[in-house]
């Protein structure tokens, strides 16, 4: 297993293909996608033994950390879509923020953006 700090702009596709070619193994995957917008911790199976323990790997907690610009909307809901609006925010505080920010811990349902890959 190998733990790689994948950076911005790189799939984790091509993290796993870069592995497969440096370790000169075939059977090479990874324990959750990261966006290519994203960096982060990938979590990389090297060989048979390690790509079996995959689904125990997904499972485990995650944590993220975000920055975002608010009154800010873009053709993707991303940063890498044009800019289709930019509101005026109202003042928030910390606490308003904490607020809002709770309602995204736990299990929740989310509408994918029209430009997201959907696995069906």
């Amino acid at each position: 297993m190998l733990l790689i700090d994948k950076p911005r702009g790189l799939s984790s596709f091509a993290v796993v293909a870069q592995a497969r070619r440096s370790l000169n193994v075939q059977r090479v995957g990874h324990a959750g996608t990261l966006d290519p917008l994203a960096s982060g911790l990938l979590i990389v199976l090297v060989g048979r033994d390690e790509t079996k323990q995959q689904d125990s790997f997904m499972k485990l907690a995650k944590e993220y950390e975000v920055t975002i610009e608010l009154g800010k909307f873009s053709t993707t809901d991303d940063s890498e879509g044009r800019i289709t609006e930019n509101a005026e925010i109202a003042e928030y505080t910390e606490a308003d923020i904490q607020k809002k920010v709770q309602l995204f811990v736990g299990v929740i349902q989310q509408t994918p953006p029209a430009y997201s890959a959907i696995h069906i």
